[in-house]
Protein backbone atom coordinates (compact mmCIF):
# COMPACT_ATOMS: atom_id res chain seq x y z
CA UNK A 1 0.00 0.00 0.00
CA UNK A 2 1.56 3.32 -0.85
CA UNK A 3 0.87 6.43 1.13
CA UNK A 4 -2.39 7.51 -0.63
CA UNK A 5 -4.00 4.18 0.20
CA UNK A 6 -3.60 2.43 -3.05
CA UNK A 7 -2.74 -0.99 -3.97
CA UNK A 8 0.46 -1.14 -5.79
CA UNK A 9 1.34 -4.81 -7.56
CA UNK A 10 5.09 -5.10 -7.49
CA UNK A 11 7.13 -8.44 -9.13
CA UNK A 12 9.93 -9.90 -7.24
CA UNK A 13 11.96 -12.95 -7.19
CA UNK A 14 11.24 -15.90 -4.05
CA UNK A 15 14.18 -16.76 -2.27
CA UNK A 16 13.07 -20.37 -3.08
CA UNK A 17 9.93 -22.47 -3.79
CA UNK A 18 9.37 -26.03 -3.56
CA UNK A 19 6.83 -27.72 -5.50
CA UNK A 20 5.76 -31.14 -5.42
CA UNK A 21 3.00 -33.14 -7.21
CA UNK A 22 1.31 -36.43 -7.09
CA UNK A 23 -1.49 -36.93 -9.69
CA UNK A 24 -3.40 -40.43 -10.51
CA UNK A 25 -5.13 -40.84 -13.82
CA UNK A 26 -8.02 -43.53 -14.62
CA UNK A 27 -10.15 -44.18 -17.55
CA UNK A 28 -12.69 -47.10 -18.17
CA UNK A 29 -15.30 -48.40 -20.35
CA UNK A 30 -18.59 -48.86 -18.91
CA UNK A 31 -20.39 -50.17 -21.70
CA UNK A 32 -20.09 -50.10 -25.60
CA UNK A 33 -21.42 -46.68 -25.27
CA UNK A 34 -20.29 -44.86 -22.70
CA UNK A 35 -16.32 -44.48 -21.41
CA UNK A 36 -14.88 -42.43 -18.19
CA UNK A 37 -11.60 -40.71 -18.01
CA UNK A 38 -10.39 -38.52 -14.97
CA UNK A 39 -7.42 -37.50 -13.04
CA UNK A 40 -6.75 -36.07 -9.57
CA UNK A 41 -3.31 -34.36 -8.53
CA UNK A 42 -2.86 -33.87 -5.23
CA UNK A 43 0.36 -30.47 -4.84
CA UNK A 44 2.31 -29.27 -2.50
CA UNK A 45 3.85 -25.75 -2.24
CA UNK A 46 5.88 -23.83 -0.18
CA UNK A 47 7.70 -20.49 -1.33
CA UNK A 48 10.01 -18.40 1.10
CA UNK A 49 10.11 -14.74 0.00
CA UNK A 50 13.09 -13.57 1.96
CA UNK A 51 14.16 -10.42 3.11
CA UNK A 52 11.96 -7.32 2.18
CA UNK A 53 9.23 -8.67 2.37
CA UNK A 54 6.40 -8.23 5.36
CA UNK A 55 5.10 -12.05 4.83
CA UNK A 56 6.71 -14.98 5.50
CA UNK A 57 7.03 -18.75 4.84
CA UNK A 58 3.59 -20.20 3.31
CA UNK A 59 3.14 -23.82 2.02
CA UNK A 60 -0.15 -25.30 1.42
CA UNK A 61 -1.57 -28.87 -0.06
CA UNK A 62 -3.69 -27.95 -3.34
CA UNK A 63 -6.27 -30.41 -5.14
CA UNK A 64 -7.00 -30.53 -8.43
CA UNK A 65 -9.04 -33.02 -10.76
CA UNK A 66 -10.94 -33.53 -14.31
CA UNK A 67 -13.22 -36.19 -15.17
CA UNK A 68 -15.10 -36.38 -18.40
CA UNK A 69 -17.73 -38.61 -19.86
CA UNK A 70 -18.19 -39.92 -22.82
CA UNK A 71 -21.68 -41.37 -24.41
CA UNK A 72 -21.57 -42.72 -27.83
CA UNK A 73 -24.45 -43.13 -29.70
CA UNK A 74 -23.95 -45.05 -32.52
CA UNK A 75 -25.86 -43.92 -35.78
CA UNK A 76 -26.90 -40.69 -33.50
CA UNK A 77 -24.66 -38.80 -32.23
CA UNK A 78 -21.43 -38.26 -29.23
CA UNK A 79 -21.88 -36.07 -26.38
CA UNK A 80 -19.59 -35.28 -24.12
CA UNK A 81 -19.12 -33.45 -20.41
CA UNK A 82 -16.26 -32.62 -18.40
CA UNK A 83 -16.58 -31.24 -14.40
CA UNK A 84 -13.47 -29.63 -13.51
CA UNK A 85 -12.16 -28.65 -9.97
CA UNK A 86 -9.74 -27.00 -8.67
CA UNK A 87 -8.38 -25.95 -4.86
CA UNK A 88 -7.58 -22.92 -3.03
CA UNK A 89 -4.06 -22.35 -4.83
CA UNK A 90 -1.42 -20.52 -3.28
CA UNK A 91 0.36 -16.92 -4.62
CA UNK A 92 3.09 -14.84 -2.52
CA UNK A 93 0.71 -12.97 -0.16
CA UNK A 94 -2.77 -14.53 -0.57
CA UNK A 95 -4.33 -17.60 -2.22
CA UNK A 96 -6.83 -18.52 -5.43
CA UNK A 97 -10.35 -19.57 -4.09
CA UNK A 98 -11.56 -22.77 -5.58
CA UNK A 99 -13.08 -23.34 -8.98
CA UNK A 100 -15.02 -25.64 -10.93
CA UNK A 101 -16.55 -25.71 -14.03
CA UNK A 102 -18.90 -28.05 -16.52
CA UNK A 103 -18.14 -27.91 -20.14
CA UNK A 104 -20.64 -29.88 -22.87
CA UNK A 105 -19.98 -31.07 -26.32
CA UNK A 106 -22.43 -32.90 -29.08
CA UNK A 107 -20.84 -34.10 -32.30
CA UNK A 108 -22.59 -35.94 -35.11
CA UNK A 109 -21.00 -37.84 -38.69
CA UNK A 110 -22.16 -36.51 -41.77
CA UNK A 111 -21.74 -36.72 -45.29
CA UNK A 112 -21.16 -40.37 -44.70
CA UNK A 113 -18.48 -40.01 -41.75
CA UNK A 114 -16.28 -37.92 -44.03
CA UNK A 115 -17.56 -34.70 -42.00
CA UNK A 116 -18.76 -33.88 -38.11
CA UNK A 117 -21.01 -30.94 -37.26
CA UNK A 118 -19.94 -30.24 -33.60
CA UNK A 119 -21.87 -27.97 -30.81
CA UNK A 120 -19.43 -26.66 -27.32
CA UNK A 121 -20.23 -24.96 -24.57
CA UNK A 122 -18.25 -23.93 -21.97
CA UNK A 123 -18.96 -23.09 -18.49
CA UNK A 124 -22.47 -23.68 -18.49
CA UNK A 125 -23.61 -23.11 -15.06
CA UNK A 126 -21.20 -20.00 -15.17
CA UNK A 127 -18.60 -20.74 -12.26
CA UNK A 128 -15.94 -20.14 -13.18
CA UNK A 129 -14.51 -17.23 -11.42
CA UNK A 130 -10.95 -16.25 -10.39
CA UNK A 131 -11.54 -14.98 -6.70
CA UNK A 132 -8.11 -13.57 -4.94
CA UNK A 133 -7.61 -12.91 -1.45
CA UNK A 134 -4.07 -10.95 -0.67
CA UNK A 135 -3.12 -9.71 2.35
CA UNK A 136 -0.10 -8.67 4.78
CA UNK A 137 -0.03 -6.93 7.90
CA UNK A 138 -1.61 -3.18 6.40
CA UNK A 139 -4.08 -4.46 4.24
CA UNK A 140 -6.56 -7.10 3.27
CA UNK A 141 -7.98 -7.64 -0.33
CA UNK A 142 -10.54 -9.37 -2.06
CA UNK A 143 -11.21 -9.70 -5.83
CA UNK A 144 -13.50 -11.40 -7.78
CA UNK A 145 -12.38 -11.48 -11.98
CA UNK A 146 -15.02 -12.59 -14.22
CA UNK A 147 -13.82 -13.90 -17.74
CA UNK A 148 -15.83 -14.58 -20.56
CA UNK A 149 -16.22 -18.41 -20.16
CA UNK A 150 -19.36 -19.41 -21.61
CA UNK A 151 -18.79 -19.81 -24.81
CA UNK A 152 -20.78 -21.81 -27.35
CA UNK A 153 -19.29 -23.04 -30.67
CA UNK A 154 -21.16 -24.61 -33.44
CA UNK A 155 -18.56 -26.12 -36.14
CA UNK A 156 -18.11 -28.07 -39.21
CA UNK A 157 -15.28 -30.29 -40.13
CA UNK A 158 -14.74 -32.15 -43.46
CA UNK A 159 -12.17 -34.41 -43.50
CA UNK A 160 -9.93 -35.07 -47.47
CA UNK A 161 -8.30 -37.64 -48.71
CA UNK A 162 -5.43 -39.72 -46.91
CA UNK A 163 -6.64 -38.32 -43.28
CA UNK A 164 -10.16 -39.88 -43.39
CA UNK A 165 -8.79 -43.31 -44.13
CA UNK A 166 -6.87 -42.96 -41.16
CA UNK A 167 -9.61 -41.85 -38.73
CA UNK A 168 -11.19 -44.55 -40.04
CA UNK A 169 -8.69 -47.19 -39.25
CA UNK A 170 -8.43 -45.87 -35.68
CA UNK A 171 -11.93 -45.71 -35.13
CA UNK A 172 -12.21 -49.62 -35.50
CA UNK A 173 -9.23 -50.50 -33.15
CA UNK A 174 -10.18 -51.57 -29.82
CA UNK A 175 -9.63 -48.89 -26.61
CA UNK A 176 -10.41 -45.81 -25.43
CA UNK A 177 -8.47 -42.41 -26.46
CA UNK A 178 -10.21 -39.63 -24.37
CA UNK A 179 -8.98 -36.24 -25.69
CA UNK A 180 -10.00 -33.25 -24.59
CA UNK A 181 -10.75 -32.32 -28.14
CA UNK A 182 -12.58 -35.52 -28.61
CA UNK A 183 -15.91 -33.43 -29.39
Amino acid sequence: MDDNNRSIVQFGNFDSKFFSALEVEASTKLNKWWSLSGYVAGIYEETKPGEGYKFGTRDMWEVEGKVTSIMNFKKWFKLQASFRYQSEILVAQGKYQNLYYVDLGLSRKVLKGRGSLSFTANDIFNTFRFKIHTSDPEFYNKEIKYRETQIAKLSFRYFFGKRYRIMRANSKKSGMRHSENDI
